[in-house]
Order: C-alpha cells, then sequence, then structure tokens
C-alpha cells in the first residue's frame, strides 16, 4: 500500500503570543537530513492550552501529573492503515492520545515504557513511538521534530537515561498487542519527493 505524503493539513495559526525561542540543541543525528526551517523553527509546545482545560487537566492529576510540555494536533495511522485525527500530549510523565472532539483519552503510554522513537533520513513528517510491552504508535506530524525533542526531555528527567532515537528509512513497528501484527514502513526518495510505503510484514 502506497500512501502519499500524508501531513497535517491545517495551517500553522498559533498565537506568536504564546511561541518562544530557545537555543538550538544538538542534532538528533548526523545521519539525518534535516528541513533548515527545523533548525529555526520556533517551539510552541503546549499549542493547543491543555494546560488551561479543566477536563485534560483533571486526568493530568489523576495520573500524578501537572505540566504540559507539549501538545498540538497529529495524524495517528492505525492498524488497517487509516489516518486519524488525534491530540498528542506530553506531560512530565505521559504520551496521551485523545479524541480531538470529545478528549476522551484513547490511550495514555507513561514515558518511562517507551524504548526508542524511529524516524527515517528523510525530511518527512512520519515518526514511530516504540513500546514494546504494548504496541507502537505510527504518528504523522509538522512539528516531529519539537515532539521527539520533548521526549527525549521528559525521558532523561524521568530515568536518567536517553531516549533512543533510531534514524533508517526501513523502519517495522507493532500495532497490535494481542497479535503482535507487525507492519512495514518504507521511505524512498524520489524525483519530486520522499515515497513512503507501508505494509504487512509477513
Amino acid at each position: 500500500m502506497i500512501m502519499a505524503a500524508i501531513g497535517c493539513s491545517s495551517e500553522d495559526n498559533e498565537s506568536p503570543s504564546r511561541r518562544h525561542r530557545v537555543d538550538i540543541p544538538p542534532p538528533i543525528s548526523e545521519n539525518k537530513l534535516r528541513r533548515y526551517s527545523s533548525c529555526e523553527k520556533l517551539l510552541v509546545g503546549d499549542s493547543l492550552n491543555c494546560a488551561r482545560n479543566d477536563k485534560i487537566t483533571r486526568m493530568m492529576v489523576r495520573n500524578g501529573e501537572s505540566k504540559v510540555f507539549f501538545s498540538d494536533m497529529v495524524v495517528k495511522v492505525n492498524h488497517r492503515y487509516k489516518p486519524q485525527d488525534r491530540f498528542l500530549v506530553i506531560t512530565e510523565g505521559s504520551l496521551y492520545n485523545l479524541d480531538p472532539v470529545t478528549l476522551k483519552c484513547k490511550r495514555r503510554i507513561a514515558i518511562m515504557d517507551v524504548t526508542h522513537v524511529s524516524l527515517s533520513q528523510f525530511a518527512d513528517n512520519f515518526f514511530v513511538v516504540h513500546v514494546p510491552g504494548e504496541y507502537d504508535y505510527l504518528y504523522v506530524s509538522r512539528r516531529k521534530t519539537e515532539i521527539v525533542s520533548h521526549l527525549r526531555n521528559v525521558y532523561y528527567n524521568t530515568t536518567k537515561q536517553k531516549l533512543g532515537v533510531a534514524i533508517q528509512n526501513t523502519i517495522d513497528y507493532q500495532v497490535d498487542k494481542e497479535s503482535k501484527a507487525i507492519r512495514r514502513l518504507e521511505f524512498k526518495k524520489g524525483e519530486d519527493g520522499v515515497y513512503t510505503k507501508i505494509y504487512a510484514k509477513k
């Protein structure tokens, strides 16, 4: 199955007052071909203002959390290859996957349960969060670099270890806990961009 460049199609309408410049962190990897714009990007953090949403903060308090480091609308590709809009929220202990309409928590991942994040070598919007004890998530976001940076920072603050980042153009990920079904994500550079192929690994 060939998937055209799936991305977050919403325009960048975030309030400039919520933005702040930060020092550019070291590159994720010397093998990663990053967009020039991603190196000078403004890190917005909690762009959805989740820290001021009563329903979300109550959910965080139940899990002993009080800080929102990142939030944004992303696309999650499910096990049926279907793109789904989700709110991705990163706190000091968890990654939340929320329904953007009801704000219902579809899944909470403890940051310490994440082993690594996989990215391609190209300047695309795909990334995989690997959770071996459960199952993995394939996300698509134009703010991929910022998301990975926040995950690395929170992971280090939680575990005092570095979160692994795998840079490779063929990525295997588990889409189901019970069947342990594996999908393969492949990236190839073409004349008019990067082509992405997702299929079931036999």
